[in-house]
């Protein structure tokens, strides 16, 4: 039975642009089937182009307005990519640098090493560690931060902090509902990884990924059959 584990979640634009190189891909397969037709007897398999173009010129402006494109593409999901871990190491140093953050840390750290003391002399620092942690949850959960990062840095830290603090948390709650929800998420997705079955959603997920992984395999090899032909045409 599968179970959940932490995947890097790619953003919706790169699926779309790898969905775009497999259809331009399959696009030039069509192309050699035109200018090599023992390729394939079907007559309707056609290439649309302008009327009046000669195909070569054709095949050259699409592939001079693919290139850029893919390339645009590719420089925008790099910078997308490093600015998130940037940001999310930012974060990190942060919490080592600033004196209000280390200063708060270091009575919770207390409260955590001994059970018995009392979270009532304390709860002003509960609560800004807490949102702290909210802040870093919603970060993750709308992909502005790399989670494999926190999840590395601070997955045993979240979990003793929900346990100790959840008088607090179930407290507060009781009145405001949505108060450190997303932290509550956060720490339950963390802690059922590899543990608890995928759900329709995730399985979903999953197929939808593999069926791309299929078609983009089935393009490339399109390809290598594309460029034989024209490489046949071209020499014969």
């Amino acid at each position: 039975m599968p179970y959940r584990h932490l995947r890097k979640r790619t953003a919706p634009g790169i699926w779309l642009g790898v969905v775009f190189v497999a259809l331009f891909i399959l696009y030039l397969f069509l192309i050699s089937i035109r200018l090599h037709p023992n390729l394939s007897d079907i007559n309707w398999f056609w290439v649309v182009r302008p009327a009046g173009v000669k195909l070569s010129i054709w095949l050259g402006v699409i592939t001079t307005a693919f290139l850029p494109t893919m390339g645009w593409l590719w420089s925008s999901f790099v910078a997308i990519r490093n600015h998130v871990k940037q940001h999310s190491m930012n974060i990190l140093l942060e919490t080592r640098t600033s004196a209000v953050y280390m200063e708060n840390a270091k009575k919770i750290n207390e409260v955590l090493r001994c059970p018995e003391k009392s979270l009532a002399d304390v709860r002003v620092e509960i609560s800004y560690i807490l949102n702290f942690l909210e802040f870093v949850a919603i970060g993750i959960r709308q992909n502005d931060i790399d989670e494999h990062i926190f999840y590395q840095a601070w997955r045993g830290f979240l979990n003793n902090v929900i346990k100790r603090f959840r008088p607090v948390i179930d407290e507060v709650q009781v009145s405001r509902p949505s108060v450190w929800e997303n932290l509550l998420w956060l720490n339950n997705r963390w802690q059922t990884f590899g543990k608890v079955p995928m759900d329709g959603f995730d399985r979903l997920a999953l197929i939808v990924k593999s069926i791309l992984v299929v078609i983009v395999l089935i393009a490339f090899s399109a390809a290598a059959v594309a460029a034989l032909a024209l490489f046949k045409m071209w020499l014969f």
